[in-house]
């Protein structure tokens, strides 16, 4: 056999090998997709009506892109909108950045600023409610500044949830407005692909490496006798268990952190707005408040927070 026959022969063996494995990839990928798709379907979670939808779906197991950019693409076909954002919720200060987006044109997200928690914008409301929103232009009072840079009619905003927590939230923008069946089956068409993308995270039990966090964190201190859980963002105390709001629970990790030394209203307030934009002293004074409130209902009125008069607040860790 000449060298010649040797080169081809392995040429063709390599060739042959690699349609195999792009074969077999393939075929995991529509497998894992065509479960989640017919576990959903059985549950009523969700009706597939046509090819655009199957096409839309094929795109959120693209392997070479980042799945976050394959939701954004997925939703802008399955919508038939011009633009759709993607942004993620920051669980240390419960902001909003946008992180992706899918156009028809041209944008440059690195100038969003960030959805703070008290600036009950649309991602804000849409993340604490957990309900899809359609909002036309002239609603705009709770839209966030960099809403300008579109050209769009109306919009619809969806909370992407990961278990108990909210992960983001996705805004499609529309240049007409869309009424009746047509705008019924184009949020439709977005909840089915939202769904299945919460699934991606259930199956494959992750999310993104750059939001990625423990399933479960939950941590005991040498403080005060209460459990706090990272991910679920509540505190547990002996068999009393109760939910906080972002800005209550970075109140209190930090509270705990500082091991019954005084917390500085300064410091809060650099925690609830780390850039220094908006901030609210009597919003942060109503956090601490209904802090002391939830705190006291799970602990039997423990009042174990307490207050120096125009400096901050710590922990009384006697009264345990």
């Amino acid at each position: 056999m000449t060298i010649e026959n040797i080169l081809i022969y392995l040429f063709a063996s390599t060739i042959l090998f690699l349609i195999i494995f792009f074969n077999a990839r393939i075929r995991k990928n529509n497998k894992n997709y065509k479960s989640i798709i017919f576990n959903l379907e059985k549950k009523n979670l969700i009706q597939i009506e046509n090819q655009r939808v199957l096409d839309s779906i094929n795109l959120l197991f693209e392997n070479n892109n980042d799945p976050r950019q394959n939701l954004c693409n997925s939703i802008r076909i399955a919508s038939d909108s011009n633009t759709v954002i993607l942004s993620e919720m920051n669980t240390q200060n419960g902001s909003f950045q946008v992180t992706n987006f899918s156009s028809s044109s041209s944008i440059d997200i690195s100038n969003f600023s960030p959805e703070y928690d008290e600036d009950k914008t649309l991602a804000i409301i849409t993340g604490i409610e957990g309900t899809s929103k359609v909002l036309d232009y002239d609603q705009n009072k709770i839209f966030p500044g960099w809403f300008d840079e579109f050209d769009y009619k109306q919009i619809i905003s969806i909370p992407i949830i990961k278990g108990f927590q909210t992960y983001g939230c996705i805004y499609i923008f529309f240049s007409e407005k869309n009424e009746g069946k047509i705008l019924e089956k184009k949020l439709n068409h977005s909840n089915i692909i939202t769904k299945i993308f919460q699934n991606l995270f259930k199956e494959n039990n992750q999310v993104p490496d750059e939001k990625k966090a423990p399933e479960e964190i939950v941590a005991k201190n040498n403080v005060i006798p209460i459990i706090y859980d990272d991910n679920l963002q509540t505190i547990r105390f002996e068999n009393s268990e109760i939910s906080l709001s972002n800005s209550e629970y970075l109140i209190l990790k930090n509270l705990i952190g500082k091991n019954g030394e005084l917390l500085p209203y300064e410091d809060i307030e650099k925690i609830l707005w780390p850039n220094n934009d908006g901030v609210n002293k009597s919003a942060m004074r109503l956090h601490i408040h209904r802090l002391r409130e939830k705190t006291n209902t799970i602990t039997n009125h423990i009042d174990f927070i307490k207050t120096v008069r125009g400096k901050g607040i710590f922990i009384d860790s006697s009264l345990f």
